[in-house]
């Protein structure tokens, strides 16, 4: 989706939770928010091309390990559209899919997200910023690697925002500060975002059925998406 006007504009490259639906009124409320500001969308539906929905995600059975090729694949599309400003090009995702962007720089070149024979050697290079809200942060379980990124590090040096809900249920809140912490630490361009007593999807009014969203919180919503139109104004210009 793009805003209004001549572009070629800066783009956000959208990746969904684990709903059971991809495309439902919260992506629709963001990405109209962002077209307003100026920004071209990209939405990429992890859903559609394997006939599966949210019961695969929140089952284990698409981990962000191998969702990370959408990531890339789309990363590698979108430097070539004439619509896209090049070195303007960020990321927004939503829990598995905060988690997938995550695992998408754990997994840069040479090494490749799961099922991917081959992978753009250059595809993150085109990602000049990625704000995360709520990433789904899990440790190993029998053994099986939820979250690349709990593990590994991530080594480059993509501006993020990362958007931490203090009474995060959906995520293991102390693992994601964790991670943030031990990349700050690093030197890496991390900043976090902390919403203390705020829960996993506050910023959505109801879920993709229409059921009311308890944890829904207009101020910490309000909070969150300032920082991020502000986070992208000044990452891709």
């Amino acid at each position: 989706s793009k805003p209004s006007g001549a572009g070629p504009f800066p783009t956000v490259l959208y990746l969904h939770g684990g709903s059971d639906s991809a495309w439902y009124d919260h992506p629709k409320e963001i990405t109209a928010v962002l077209n307003d500001a100026g920004f071209a969308t990209i939405f990429i539906d992890s859903y559609t091309g394997r006939g599966i929905n949210g019961h695969s995600v929140r089952s284990g059975a698409l981990l962000p390990a191998e969702r990370a090729a959408d990531l890339l694949i789309a990363l590698d599309w979108a430097k070539k559209q004439p619509w896209v400003k090049q070195g303007s090009i960020g990321a927004i995702g939503y829990s598995h899919g905060a988690a997938t962007i995550l695992d998408a720089l754990v997994l840069a070149p040479p090494k490749k997200p799961t099922g991917l024979t081959d992978v753009p050697s250059n595809a993150l290079a085109n990602l000049n910023a990625a704000v995360l809200f709520y990433p789904w942060c899990a440790t190993d379980i029998m053994g099986i690697e939820l979250n690349k990124f709990a593990d590994e590090d991530w080594n480059i040096a993509v501006p993020i925002l990362s958007v931490l809900p203090g009474d995060d249920q959906g995520s293991d809140a102390a693992l994601c500060s964790a991670v943030m912490d031990r990349h700050i630490a690093k030197g890496l361009p991390v900043t976090r975002l902390d919403l203390p007593g705020v829960g996993h999807t506050f910023d959505q009014t109801h879920d993709d059925h229409g059921g009311v969203q308890p944890e829904y919180n207009a101020t910490a919503k309000k909070t969150a998406y300032d920082a991020t139109l502000a986070y992208f104004k000044k990452h891709l210009k």
